[in-house]
């Protein structure tokens, strides 16, 4: 287990992401190491990209407890890592979004 895949360190991760950009390193499932530049903040994600609303009624998709769905800013989709292979992250309090 890692500083992240816990309860506080997922909490603090995804409140940066709504906030920020940031560059999540993490471990692929195939053992390569991988850099991702990536957000949940809607200022930065195009609109076409935005989750769609659920229809009334609808039951919404359980989140995951191993990985988290995030926006990647290069590939220009969503993409997703597990909690347990990230290795660090970077950011820059100078890039925050304004909500």
């Amino acid at each position: 287990m890692n500083e992240f895949d816990t309860p506080e360190g997922r909490a603090w991760l995804v409140e940066l992401l709504q906030k920020n950009t940031a560059t999540v390193s993490f471990t692929k499932k195939n053992g390569e190491r991988r850099d991702m530049t990536c957000t949940l903040s809607f200022d930065v994600i195009p609109a076409v990209h935005h989750p769609k609303p659920l229809a009334e009624g609808a039951e919404s998709k359980p989140k995951s407890k191993t990985a988290l769905s995030v926006y990647d800013v290069n590939a220009d989709g969503w993409r997703s890592f597990l909690w347990s292979n990230v290795l660090e992250v970077q950011f820059s309090l100078l890039e925050e979004t304004k909500n």
